[in-house]
Formats: C-alpha cells, sequence, structure tokens
C-alpha cells in the first residue's frame, strides 16, 4: 500500500472510523520523558483528572465538542494500543520513542 492519503482514500474504507494509535499505550507522563530525553530539555508534566482537565479546558473557551474530543483522544492514547495502522497501512506503526528519534531536529521549540 501507499501512504496514508492514498490508502485511506480508497473506496474501501468509505464510512469507516479508524482508531489510529501507536503500537502499546503511554501514560502522558511517560511521553513526556521520552521527549524529555531525546531533546536534552528539562520538561515537566503535571497529572491532572480527565474530568479537571475538560472543565478548565470548557473555563477557557475550548468548545465542548472539542473537549470531548481531546478527551476520548487521550483515553486512547493512555489505554489502548491497536494494529490500524498496519491493517491500514501495511506497515507497523511507530512507537513514541522512533516516532520522536525520526522528527526531533532541534526545532520542535522554535530554535
Amino acid at each position: 500500500m501507499g501512504d496514508g492519503k492514498e490508502s485511506l482514500t480508497d473506496s474501501r474504507h468509505a464510512g469507516q472510523t479508524y482508531e489510529l494509535t501507536g503500537p502499546r499505550a503511554y501514560s502522558l507522563g511517560e511521553a513526556c520523558s521520552i521527549i524529555a530525553n531525546a531533546t536534552h530539555r528539562d520538561l515537566t508534566f503535571t497529572d491532572i483528572s480527565a474530568p479537571e482537565c475538560n472543565a478548565g479546558l470548557i473555563a477557557a473557551g475550548v468548545p465542548e465538542a472539542d473537549v470531548r474530543t481531546l478527551d476520548r483522544y487521550l483515553e486512547l492514547v493512555r489505554t489502548g494500543a491497536s494494529d490500524t495502522v498496519e491493517r491500514v497501512l501495511g506497515k507497523p506503526s511507530r512507537d513514541v520513542e522512533s516516532y520522536v528519534a525520526a522528527t526531533w531536529n532541534g526545532h520542535w521549540f522554535g530554535r
């Protein structure tokens, strides 16, 4: 198969919903540590509950539909891993470590 765009525009995917994940679940704290290590940055992550996060986003003016979408995404990041990427694209998904290693170029932080 080709890239994601070519694969997903194929008519067999019409009307399908895919939850795209990496090969394993990560806590957001783990992801922050991986990024901090790769970028040699002192990054910290403060975990807050989903309801507290959602309330803060709504208070900041984020539309409720967007908050629900983000909440679902973060739940998937925390709890799920699937083979969807491999099934759709024909190649394995990357874990956070390999993604960060492949994409970090010193410019993520405006430098």
